[in-house]
């Protein structure tokens, strides 16, 4: 298969009167979100963004946001956020690196992206408006094109991965084998959308239905999950550290359908911790290469198992080569990294890419990620 039918397109189609994002703007049908993205991808399209022109999104976590994102995907885009608070020498180096054309701010930050050479652009000039969905516009997107490059931290400098929009896909159908969400379900994620596994939650929203919920500034994860009517949470391990010290907090996880604890290394006792205090979580095992989770323990794992990263998705294949390093194949996989605009693809053997983290299995075939190691996978 070479390309699939966009997933927000025949969800909308699906879900006409579902809504699809939750926010302090209120409610977004699936339906009313096909027709601003439909809408943002023509004026794109107007204004000349070119297949494959990388651009840094330097915005907040909205609805705005997640219209352009989507739109920039769908015209053939690759979306870059990054993280607006990004020192600007910082980003400077980001943009080189990215070899990107546009960044694209709101109006209240334009002012400090002016000096950083690319075409400045306003989120505000091309979201906003709607098209009218129809039938039988069922637009396709190619599996191997490129559609996101995010940021994570390496030796105290920003690296730089790339996925390809199968990646996503791939990754999103496989974690939703193994947590089930519905239209009934709203999930909201900690994890920032600039970082490796920022866009998860909206890849699984999307595919299955389920809502998105984003987090208005300044609103905390708990005034959140509880103003949203959450469902299922995803948190990083100093994150639920954090909220099993409050009485409170607890009492709200406990509502919880999942808390899925994203990182690599999930020290021994904070899910038996969680567990005692009857929240429903599970460890999950998330590395750059790839945009989503790797494995997860939320199905059908032992309870034996139930403290380790659990098992890898059906798109995904998890090995450990002789040397204990952690090892994955699959669907779901990075395509490389950027250095100096260009994408440097990661070295395979046999199709496997080290992940750079190292573990071991249990009884059960369950991953135990070890602490972690100075090196991040085969990037060169």
């Amino acid at each position: 298969m070479n390309d699939i039918c966009c997933p927000l397109n025949e969800t909308a189609h699906i879900s006409v009167n579902q809504p699809g994002v939750a926010g302090p703007d209120g409610v977004l049908l699936y339906s009313e979100l096909e027709q601003c993205v439909c809408a943002t991808a023509k004026l794109l399209q107007r204004h000349a963004w070119a297949e494959g022109e990388r651009v840094v999104l330097a915005l907040p976590l909205d609805w705005k946001t997640l219209v352009l994102l989507l739109a920039i995907m769908r015209q053939g885009g690759v979306a870059c956020p990054v993280n607006p608070e990004t020192p600007a020498e910082e980003l400077k180096e980001i943009i080189r690196a990215l070899d990107a054309t546009r960044l694209v701010t709101n109006t209240t930050r334009k002012a400090a992206f002016s000096n950083l050479g690319p075409s400045i652009e306003l989120i505000e000039e091309y979201v906003g408006y709607i098209d009218k969905m129809k039938a039988r516009h069922r637009p396709r997107i190619p599996l191997k094109r490129m559609a996101s490059i995010l940021t994570c931290r390496e030796h105290d400098a920003p690296a730089l991965y790339a996925y390809s929009y199968g990646a996503h896909y791939y990754s999103a159908l496989g974690i939703n084998h193994i947590i089930r969400i519905t239209a009934k379900d709203r999930w909201l994620s900690a994890v920032p959308l600039y970082r490796p596994g920022g866009l998860d939650a909206m890849f699984r929203c999307i595919v299955s239905g389920a809502v998105l919920a984003l987090p208005a500034p300044g609103e905390t994860l708990i005034e959140a999950i509880e103003k949203y009517d959450v469902t299922h949470v995803t948190l990083t391990v100093d994150q639920l550290k954090v909220l099993l010290n409050d009485e409170a907090s607890v009492a709200v996880l406990r509502e919880m359908k999942d808390i899925v604890v994203f990182s690599g290394e999930t020290p021994a006792d904070i899910l038996p911790h969680a567990r005692r205090q009857k929240l429903n979580v599970f460890g999950a095992y998330i590395s750059p290469c790839s945009p989503g989770m790797l494995t997860c323990a939320a199905l059908n794992v032992p309870l034996a198992s139930r403290d380790t990263s659990g098992q890898p998705h059906a798109y995904c294949k998890v090995r450990l080569n002789e040397a204990g390093d952690i090892e994955c194949a699959g669907h779901a996989l990075a395509e490389g990294r950027m250095v100096d605009g260009h994408l440097v693809p990661f070295a395979l053997a046999e199709g496997w890419l080290r992940t750079g983290d190292q573990g071991a299995f249990d009884a059960a075939g369950c991953l135990v990620v070890s602490p972690p190691t100075p090196h991040a996978g085969d990037a060169p």
